[in-house]
């Protein structure tokens, strides 16, 4: 259940914080969310632990990011395209963010399932202005 596991989420992944949202972008996944489950779980799960530790030790969002898709076997990007930047926009606590950094979930979690998905996890990696720091989860669901 999408709002079982979001509710839950907080206790699991305190560094995280998940954009109202999400409820609609999880449930717009072809299948049902609990195809991608341990996809999702297993994503946020390495954000939640590593991404701000990784993050601190970085020079650049690039070579963050490269050392996170590294460590976590997960890829993780930005945006190439500058004018989709207001798709990715979200308002958290009267702030708008854009939560440009994605991990890609490209496969989901049934056996024998060959087909290449076009899911993300867009996130922004946090600010100490909003929500004490926490890396904000925008969107679980759909590219946009």
């Amino acid at each position: 259940d999408i709002s079982e596991f979001l509710i839950e989420s907080r206790k699991y992944f305190p560094a995280l914080f998940f954009h109202e949202q999400n409820h609609a972008s999880l449930a717009g996944i072809d299948g049902g969310f609990q195809n991608f489950r341990k996809a999702i779980i297993n994503a946020l799960a390495y954000l939640n632990d590593r991404f701000k530790t990784i993050f601190s030790e970085c020079n650049n969002i690039m070579d963050c990011l490269r050392i996170f898709s590294a460590e976590s076997g997960i890829e993780t990007s930005l945006v190439g395209d500058s004018s989709r930047k207001k798709n990715l926009s979200f308002i958290f606590k009267g702030k708008t963010v854009c939560c440009e950094p994605h991990m890609k979930l490209a496969k989901s979690d049934q056996p024998g399932d060959s087909k290449y998905y076009f899911y993300r996890i867009y996130f922004y990696p946090g600010s100490s202005e909003i929500l004490n720091g926490k890396i904000l989860i925008g969107h679980i669901g759909k590219h946009l």
